[in-house]
């Protein structure tokens, strides 16, 4: 029962995910960049969010329903590692398209900038040093 709570958790935090962080891309632009929604690669940006948004709301979803299960050391080890790794793999390709430009090291922060860039490292961060807090408080013996 256990493992089908963590299964459901996992597809619906994929699906709101990448929803969200689509959702949110999409209004940063209308805001910003209102003549980017009528531009047809506009689209290409959606590549990003939905995996990206995926992978972070699964790693959320999991991190989630062991904490109310009662393992947080469990949840905090998905979200330090989970989370890490996924701030460390966009950071990496967001360095190797920064590296084709003029200036990679402007290229890279701009780029951060960018909500389909920005908002998923930010959203790993968050997870690893949330995930690193919950290992932190927890008292409880390795799982």
């Amino acid at each position: 029962m256990k493992a089908l709570i963590v299964v459901l958790a996992a597809i619906l935090g994929f699906v709101l995910g990448a929803v969200f962080l689509s959702l949110f891309t999409l209004g940063f632009y209308a805001i910003f960049f209102p003549d980017a929604l009528n531009d047809g690669q506009l689209a290409m940006v959606f590549l990003i969010t939905v995996p990206m948004g995926g992978v972070l709301g699964t790693l959320a979803g999991i991190a989630i329903a062991l904490r109310q299960m009662g393992q947080s050391r469990t949840a905090g080890e998905v979200c330090r590692l989970g989370g890490g790794t996924t701030a460390l793999i966009t950071a990496l390709y967001t360095a190797l398209v920064a590296l084709a430009g003029e200036s990679p090291l402007r290229d890279f922060l701009s780029a951060l900038l960018l909500p389909w860039v920005g908002c998923p490292f930010v959203w790993a961060l968050l997870l690893a040093f949330i995930g690193q807090g919950m290992l932190n408080r927890s008292d409880a013996p390795v799982d």
